[in-house]
């Protein structure tokens, strides 16, 4: 029976991306980006859709792009003539790693080929550490957050960690505190990339997918110290900024907090 492997980073075989010349120039009744997401949307998870700017072509990252392509190739209609599909050319990734699924796409694929119920996520433990150097109002905050992603069904679980890296004005309180939220939100994040990055999915024919644990990825969380920075996965610099959220603070937890940061600064 043959099977297809899905995971949990981001795509660059030749098999995952589609590419669709030919596209009718965008106006104000035609948007490319929409025509592309209502078409492969039956097709998995969309990972990307790319533009060509300057061309009338695109391309497109899809979970099931080898089903797509058999689809549509000689059926993609669209302004009265029928747009060419292929499989887009090989794309080399950033250092030529491969790269984690983004954190929003690892729920929507998970939660494709999983449901709502299938999988859950538990925070195992996170600590903030001040580097701040006060005699010249420089702060540095790094801050480590360690989760759990579990499958009941299939009894299976894997670690993740994310560090953040931020820096700040000592002086300036609101800073400081947005800092604060905002590390722990992007380490977090970056936590359940690495958890999900670990999982990989086998589809059969017949519809039915059996998740697995990548066991040539170590885990090392349980003997290496907190902080231990050389064997952590380390984030500074991110395609895009993390989606901002309002927090609202009323001024007594505000003073509790900045008590708390003072504290942890004069450890």
């Amino acid at each position: 029976m043959q099977c297809e492997v899905i995971d949990f980073y981001r795509p660059v075989e030749n098999n995952r991306k589609i590419f669709i010349a030919k596209l009718p120039t965008p106006s104000e009744n035609f948007d490319p980006k929409n025509f592309l997401h209502k078409t492969f949307s039956k097709y998995g998870i969309i990972y990307q859709i790319s533009v060509i700017e300057g061309t009338p072509s695109a391309a497109v990252g899809s979970s099931d792009a080898s089903a797509a392509k058999i689809d549509l190739s000689g059926r993609l209609w669209c302004k009265g003539k029928i747009l060419p599909v292929s499989f887009a050319k090989k794309f080399n990734s950033k250092d030529g790693e491969r790269q984690e699924l983004y954190y929003t796409k690892s729920f929507e694929l998970a939660n494709y080929y999983l449901g709502f119920n299938g999988w859950t996520l538990q925070h195992v433990k996170s600590e903030c550490k001040d580097l701040s150097d006060f005699s010249s109002n420089q702060g540095r905050r790094i801050f480590k957050t360690v989760v759990k992603l579990t499958l009941p069904t299939f009894r299976l679980h894997s670690f993740g960690s994310g560090v953040s890296e931020a820096k700040f004005n000592t002086k300036d309180d609101s800073e400081k505190c947005n800092c604060f939220w905002k590390n722990r939100k992007l380490s977090y994040q970056l936590a359940v990339q690495n958890a999900f990055s670990k999982l990989v999915l086998v589809l059969l024919n017949n519809g039915k997918v059996f998740p697995e644990i990548n066991t040539t990825v170590e885990e090392n969380l349980k003997d290496e110290p907190f902080l231990d920075m050389d064997n952590l996965l380390q984030v500074n610099n991110l395609d895009s900024d993390p989606e901002e959220e309002e927090i609202e603070v009323d001024e007594e937890d505000l003073e509790v907090l900045l008590d708390l940061l003072k504290d942890s600064s004069q450890d």
